[in-house]
């Protein structure tokens, strides 16, 4: 772990600022992760285990910085952060440009009512040794397996929300190395609620409430 950068806000009040960059945070106690180090397995597919992040975990020895250290090495946030999951199920040479494949999986924490996505990737482009796979979300109707997400703090209030998603990600991967080049994946998820106020004043309109959800995971080679 070379560098890190936490935001915690709740209510817009700052719970919690920590950059490694910063001179005033050298002595903070998530400062103790740098130099840390977990080891991980990755599969063909890009699928990954965590095989040991122990250590790293007990660098940090403060209560409310220690919860946060969990949070961010535990055995499924690591997976989350380092597999590949635009990787295909199928051998390479049974790939064709614009050959297309699919995955259910279950929704980031945050959203007011979880559900289920359908990721569906498409080889895009093949430059010499470069690949491009570009990726397109949307609500299936099939449930993630092992999806055991229960409702979100809205609970029966997030069906008065009209919802909206942009669920699109790009992967770019060496295939003479098998390096991956770069990887993203980014939804947002827009909740809007509208409602005329008694005796409100047809011409302005309904009250407008919105509410809007970014998750994102990227990956970039560094050298």
């Amino acid at each position: 772990i070379n560098d890190l950068k936490v935001a915690i806000v709740n209510k817009n009040v700052s719970r919690l600022s920590f950059d490694s960059q910063a001179e005033s945070d050298k002595d903070a106690p998530l400062a103790k992760l740098l130099g840390q180090s977990y080891t991980i397995q990755i599969s063909p597919t890009g699928q990954v285990k965590s095989l040991d992040s122990k250590d790293a975990v007990a660098a940090v020895t403060t209560p409310y910085e220690k919860k946060i250290v969990k949070g961010l090495l535990n055995n499924k946030a690591i997976a989350r952060r380092h597999q590949i999951t635009a990787l295909s199920k199928a051998p390479a040479g049974g790939l064709s440009l614009e050959d297309t494949w699919s995955e259910v999986v279950p929704s980031p924490p945050g959203l007011l009512a979880p559900k289920s996505y359908e990721k569906t990737y498409t080889l895009a482009t093949l430059d010499e040794t470069v690949a491009t796979i570009e990726m397109t979300g949307g609500e299936s109707a099939q449930a993630a397996e092992g999806d055991t997400q229960s409702a979100g703090n809205m609970g029966m209030f997030a069906k008065m929300f009209d919802n909206e998603d942009d669920y699109t990600g790009t992967l770019k991967i060496d295939l003479a190395t098998g390096e991956v080049l770069a990887s993203n994946e980014t939804l947002i998820s827009t909740y809007i609620a509208q409602e005329m106020p008694a005796n409100g004043d047809p011409d302005k309109g309904p009250d407008v409430l919105t509410m809007q959800l970014t998750d994102r995971v990227q990956l970039e080679k560094l050298n």
